[in-house]
């Protein structure tokens, strides 16, 4: 990094790790499916993206697999931007305008594993389940399921930092050995050695 503007790899984790940070108590209003009004802050954003990325850890979904989404923009679609890309996952947004066989073809070429949808969309999904090869599952139910999962298991301050991708490091090995906070914790670790080397090194 010798020689740049910028000491550390450019990140979306790093986006919301500022958002909670210096906005923390800024308001974010959404309305969901269900017809009312949503309301919080970012800093609950983060606390809940972290919750998901805990929670789809056990589902048994590895390093850099796709988890796709047809939703509206709305809380819950935020939270899971963050808790997927912040965690070594792929975020695959599907355009819920497509027609059904485009919608099929989408999800099935890109190998996702996974399909959060809206309510609204639960008719499409009833209907393209036959030809879809991934699980499938309702964001409103999903939310209850991850807090099932996570009670007593949430991460704690000294390991919200979502997952920390650093091109020195074989994140994938990573990956693989550690599971949930613990990974997250380790891979944080990892970034901060591999940036105090860097600045550490002498110029060219």
């Amino acid at each position: 990094m010798n020689g740049l503007m910028q000491d550390r790899p450019l990140l979306i984790s790093q986006l919301i790790d500022f958002a909670e940070r210096h906005h923390g108590s800024t308001e974010i209003v959404s309305r969901r499916v269900e017809g009312d009004l949503h309301r919080y802050t970012w800093r609950d954003v983060a606390r809940r993206a972290r919750q998901v990325a805990n929670g789809l850890d056990g589902w048994g979904l590895a390093f850099s697999d796709r988890v796709a989404t047809l939703a509206w923009n709305g809380y819950r679609h935020l939270e899971l931007y963050y808790g997927t890309s912040g965690s070594g996952l792929v975020c695959h947004t599907i355009n819920p305008r497509l027609f059904e066989d485009q919608i099929a073809y989408i999800a099935n070429h890109a190998e996702d594993r996974v399909l959060l949808y809206d309510a609204q969309f639960a008719p499409v999904i009833d209907r393209l389940r036959p030809h879809l090869g991934l699980r499938a599952a309702l964001l409103g139910h999903l939310e209850h399921e991850l807090l099932q999962q996570l009670h007593g298991a949430l991460v704690h301050d000294g390991q919200r930092r979502a997952l920390q991708l650093a091109a020195e490091v074989d994140v994938q090995v990573v990956q693989h050995l550690l599971g949930g906070a613990q990974r997250i914790a380790a891979q944080q670790r990892v970034a901060d050695v591999a940036h105090g080397a860097a600045a550490a090194a002498p110029a060219p």
